[in-house]
């Protein structure tokens, strides 16, 4: 009940705002839900600072496992997605971004490429992998592109082009905006099948890169 009075507190305080002395400004109740930090009110999730979703709430997939590539071998190269949400989510207008580890453009422009557009709905604590052009493994949609650097950055967009999520890994420029807390190890090159970086337990998120990622058995469509 608290929860909620503090939730109609803000709104109050969202009508009665005055863009100038002879003219008010009324907000809509969804205006002010729109400006209220959902996750803080309503126990949301780990990114309830950042932004809130068309159903108020701030439940979203994450970035779960990645691999760069193998010892001369770039067959391996993947990035798999995890929804940890309470039920299926559909990624129509998402798009998977990629960055170079020197791109220090601000959070929400001038990406390095984009390497997915997303048509599908990933199932409730389902998984969707997305495969470099020679990946031979089992995938759901080939990445565009040159592939990712064994150096760099990758991040989800919501189709307002808002960045849910994001892994940093290896070495990246100080400031670099996809940068969680402090970027992840970088997955290492060794013979196939190689390493991936992946969180444990899968959707594990802290806002912590360094802390959420460590180096795994690549397990791409699978439980890390």
């Amino acid at each position: 009940m608290g929860r909620w009075l503090i939730l109609l507190a803000v709104v109050g305080c969202a009508q009665s705002t005055k863009a100038g002395p002879d003219e008010q400004h009324d907000l809509s109740l969804q205006d002010a839900m729109d400006s209220v930090d959902l996750g803080g009110v309503l126990g949301g999730g780990q990114d309830s600072g950042t932004l809130t979703f068309g159903d108020g709430g701030t439940c979203a997939p994450r970035i779960n496992e990645l691999q760069t590539s193998v010892a001369g071998d770039s067959h391996w190269e993947f990035v798999e997605i995890y929804n940890p949400c309470a039920a299926d989510f559909p990624l129509a207008g998402w798009t998977l971004v990629y960055r170079s580890a020197t791109n220090l453009a601000p959070r929400d422009g001038n990406d390095s490429g984009t390497l997915y557009s997303f048509t599908q709905t990933i199932a409730q604590n389902g998984f969707i992998t997305l495969a470099g052009s020679t990946f031979t493994g089992p995938n759901d949609g080939m990445m565009m592109g040159l592939g990712l650097a064994d150096d760099g950055a990758v991040g989800l967009r919501d189709p307002a082009a808002r960045l849910a999520d994001s892994v940093a890994y290896g070495a990246v420029s100080a400031g670099h905006a996809f940068i969680e807390g402090m970027a992840a190890t970088k997955p290492p090159r060794t013979n196939s099948p190689g390493n991936s970086i992946a969180r444990k337990p899968d959707g594990y998120d802290t806002n912590d890169n360094a802390t959420d990622f460590a180096t795994a058995t690549p397990t791409p469509g699978g439980h890390n």
